[in-house]
């Protein structure tokens, strides 16, 4: 980069409100009442029979959970059937996404396999009879019978289809347990521990997880009471407990060069961060004036490979990637807390609860600007339902004042089963996958595991950063045997990421956020031929100072501003007033941070934007730019193309220069809450971050005349003296 041009801050204060536009007119249905009565009274016979022979003792005050699916006609959140709930008085429990073909379609061009919401239901049977009866009178207003036919699909929740994974052996062993239960409703809990114990189940009560509407509880039993506990009714999913991933480095870690480097002697550039790193332990006092270790009493020893592991990992965001002939080691960003979550039990313990109640009691007591979890549960990612680390650790990270970097796991070579891990798939989180090389010819390393995520959160990883390779090990600074090693795994991937975010944010003066730095991150992303499930946005930049600079033919600026919900705003892209002597490219990235619903899987974040781009802002022409369509098209195009409730948009594009002339975003902030629509009184504004760079080609004057232009618009500020070590 030959002109060293800093990033230009206050973008938001070129936004300004613009007048709410019009609706998209009627709506088609693609059933009449006619047709839709009949189905559903035949449907709920079928499942008033069956809940008819659940024992009793499985259903808590008499209830029951019935499957009801709504044609994918109406996946929109003001089509949620409330009414209908509200009149028979029954419960939304939660939701997952489900594909169906539906009976009949309302578009010209019929299609298969389309996905829509299936909303668990809670009632008792005197509520389910009561419905179908006044279907079958047709004793029901008009707004009733909106909501009947809407309806696709009614069943059973049978309870062989909540055994996601069971080892069929007669033998037992330990279970997760995932109930429904509405504001933290205890006759429910204490109703599952009853029904447990006629089962032969032992519930393991004192160590329950409860978050949003689900909560989680470890049990021990075989595999004929595990089939025995799945009728209770508000079960909503059963699973062997899955194994831990964490020690086991994907490349035997050997000793590069025992000639161990020499610490620096001063303290932290930045010791007002808080940072913490959650793993197996530092073992060593080498690195005290920069890391403080919390050591959990369980009366239980540790690993050797445990404080390799959390050593090196935590080596990694002090002082970055340390190659063999390293003779001194660079001062570190910030001071960092190592929590040692493992020991030889719970390494080997499958369960996984103590280690997560333990990140959740340290995150509980100390507000922390940064995270790094290179651990996590040995299994991939469900579309059907969210891990408990997920739904857990989501909250912490809402209010966009926390980045956490998360290893996505190292089983990319298990076919079928090499899907990114919990909790890899938080939205709120930078997903960390590995690349094979530091140097530009790289591609994904095979151990990496891979996307989609769920949806929302669809583009995970969110990207790559070397994480080692046979041909070329990760080296690093290893404290635990005070010399360098050679490595690999996403472990150490998502460490590097993470010292890069910090490395931002202590170069920037100011009020740099968390979420900033991600945007910063994931905005300086290199594009590859690579699919978005394997590379998510591109293999993250390992040069902060380069992120902070753009060319004289290109600008860079940086919007940090708050959406109120449903308030239409208008975002200018600065345009210089100079003669364009090529083509433009525009790359724009859009950040926010959301509360989540975690029993509501396909409904997942409570917030989303809706980004319209307008390539001249003083035309009615608009086109897609993150990957949308226009402003009111289908929930159903929405959900197949980057919809609106991801918390991450990034796109860039080429256009000639004559299609381009003060181009704009407008953007509204929606909101839900559980797949409804949410009251606007009760909502927060929407910080969010967006970063557009806008580049010319072969127009050198490009920074200096949007300068002249946006006299609002001013350079980021640096802090003094510091030299970024990469």
């Amino acid at each position: 980069m030959d002109n060293m041009n800093l990033l230009l801050g206050y973008g938001e204060t070129l936004a300004y409100d613009i007048p709410t536009p019009g609706g998209g007119g009627p709506k088609k249905h693609p059933y009449t009442y006619a047709e839709a009565k009949s189905g559903l009274i035949s449907k709920t016979d079928n499942f008033l029979e069956a809940i008819s022979n659940l024992p009793e003792q499985a259903k808590p005050r008499g209830q029951a959970v019935a499957k009801v699916t709504l044609h994918p006609a109406y996946l929109a959140k003001s089509y949620y059937p409330q009414s209908l709930l509200h009149n028979f008085g029954l419960v939304d429990l939660g939701s997952k996404s489900v594909r169906v073909t539906p009976r009949k379609q309302t578009t010209k061009v019929k299609r298969e396999n389309l996905e829509t919401s299936c909303f668990y239901i809670a009632g008792n049977e005197c509520s389910f009879e009561t419905l179908r009866n006044s279907v079958e009178s047709d004793n029901l207003n008009k707004g009733l019978q909106g909501d009947i036919i809407k309806i696709e699909e009614f069943d059973y929740f049978d309870p062989e289809e909540k055994i996601k994974s069971l080892n069929e052996e007669h033998v037992e062993r330990k279970i997760e347990v995932a109930l429904h239960t509405p504001n933290k409703d205890i006759i429910i809990i204490d109703s599952f521990y009853e029904f447990a114990k006629s089962c032969g189940v032992d519930v393991h009560i004192d160590r329950k997880i409860s978050t949003g509407g689900l909560t989680f509880i470890p049990v021990i039993g075989d595999e004929a009471a595990a089939h025995a506990l799945a009728q209770f009714t508000f079960l909503r999913a059963l699973r062997d407990m899955p194994s831990l991933r964490v020690h086991t480095p994907t490349i035997i870690r050997s000793t590069v060069s025992s000639n161990a480097p020499t610490l620096p002697t001063v303290n932290a550039i930045n010791p007002d961060l808080n940072v913490a790193i959650f793993d197996g332990g530092i073992g060593t006092s080498l690195v005290d004036q920069w890391c403080t270790e919390t050591v959990y009493d369980t009366g239980h020893r540790t690993h050797p490979d445990l404080l390799s592991h959390g050593s090196e990992v935590t080596s990694t965001i002090l002082f970055g990637l340390a190659h063999d002939s390293l003779r001194q080691l660079p001062t570190p960003y910030c001071n960092v807390d190592h929590y040692r979550v493992l020991d030889t039990v719970t390494g080997n313990d499958p369960d996984l609860f103590d280690v997560l109640l333990r990140i959740t009691d340290a995150l509980d007591n100390k507000d922390y600007q940064y995270i790094n979890l290179s651990l996590g549960p040995r299994i991939p990612i469900e579309d059907d339902d969210v891990n408990v680390w997920t739904s857990t650790l989501e909250k912490y990270l809402s209010s966009g004042q926390t980045l956490a970097t998360v290893a996505v796991g190292n089983d990319g070579e298990l076919m079928g089963q090499n899907r990114i891990q919990p909790p890899a798939d938080l939205v709120n989180a930078l997903s960390v996958g590995s690349a094979n090389s530091y140097s530009q010819h790289w591609t994904r390393a095979p151990y990496s595991c891979i996307g989609p995520g769920r949806s929302p959160g669809v583009t995970k990883p969110d990207g790559l950063a070397f994480g080692g390779s046979i041909e070329e090990p990760f080296t690093v600074y290893s404290p635990f045997s005070n010399s360098i090693v050679g490595t690999g795994g996403t472990s150490f991937a998502s460490p590097l990421v993470l010292r890069n975010a910090i490395a931002i944010n202590t170069l920037l003066d100011g009020d740099i956020s968390p979420l900033t730095s991600k945007a910063i991150i994931i905005h300086n992303a290199e594009k590859s031929s690579l699919s978005k499930a394997e590379a998510g946005w591109g293999r993250f930049s390992d040069n902060p100072d380069h992120m902070i600079h753009c060319d004289n033919n290109e600008v860079t600026v940086i919007y940090r501003g708050e959406l109120i919900p449903s308030q239409y705003v208008r975002i200018p892209i600065p345009f210089p007033d100079i003669e364009l002597k090529g083509d433009i490219t525009l790359k724009g990235t859009f950040c926010f941070a959301t509360d989540v619903d975690p029993e509501h899987p396909i409904n997942y974040t409570k917030s989303g934007l809706v980004i319209t781009f307008h390539p001249k802002a003083n035309t009615k022409d608009t086109r897609s730019f993150f990957s949308l369509k226009n402003l009111y098209p289908t929930e159903q195009e929405h959900r197949s193309d980057g919809h609106k409730w991801e918390t991450t948009l990034h796109h860039e594009q080429c256009y000639r220069k004559t299609s381009l002339d003060n181009p704009c975003f407008d953007v509204v902030y929606q909101a839900r809450e559980k797949g409804q629509p949410a009251e606007l009184e009760e909502l927060s504004p929407l910080p969010y971050t967006l970063i557009v760079t806008m580049n010319i080609k072969n127009t050198p004057g490009v920074y200096n005349a949007i300068r002249q232009k946006y006299q609002t618009l001013a350079p980021v500020e640096l802090r003094q003296n510091i030299q970024i070590q990469i």
